[in-house]
C-alpha cells in the first residue's frame, strides 16, 4: 500500500509539472480535470487504511506517510484552483467581459 501511494503521489507531481508546462489553456483545463480526478482516486486510497492490523510503529509510519501525502494534496488543490480561477479570468476577458 505504502509504495502505491509513494508510485500515486510521483503520478501527481509530474501531471502538476506538465499541467504548467501546458501554454493551451484547453488542454491545460483538460489536464487539471484529469488531475482532480487523480486526486479523488488518492483519497480513496488515503481512505482504506483503517482496517490495518499491522505494529503500532508500521502503523505510525503508515500514517506519517498519508499526512505528508494529503498535504501535497492540498498544495495541488489550491494550485488546480488557482489555474481554475486564472482560465475563468482569461475566458472573461477573451468573452468581452470587465475582468475582476
Amino acid at each position: 500500500m505504502q509504495m502505491q501511494m509513494h508510485d500515486h503521489m510521483k503520478d501527481m507531481q509530474k501531471l502538476m509539472a506538465d499541467i504548467k508546462q501546458e501554454k493551451n489553456p484547453t488542454k491545460r483545463h483538460k489536464m487539471m480535470k484529469d488531475h482532480m480526478q487523480s486526486m479523488q482516486k488518492g483519497m480513496h486510497m488515503i481512505g482504506d487504511g483503517g482496517k490495518s492490523s499491522v505494529n503500532l510503529t508500521t502503523r505510525v509510519g503508515l500514517l506519517e506517510e498519508r499526512i505528508k501525502m494529503m498535504q501535497t494534496m492540498m498544495v495541488q488543490m489550491m494550485d488546480y484552483s488557482a489555474e481554475a480561477q486564472d482560465l475563468a479570468f482569461e475566458n472573461s476577458i477573451t468573452e468581452g467581459g470587465s475582468g475582476r
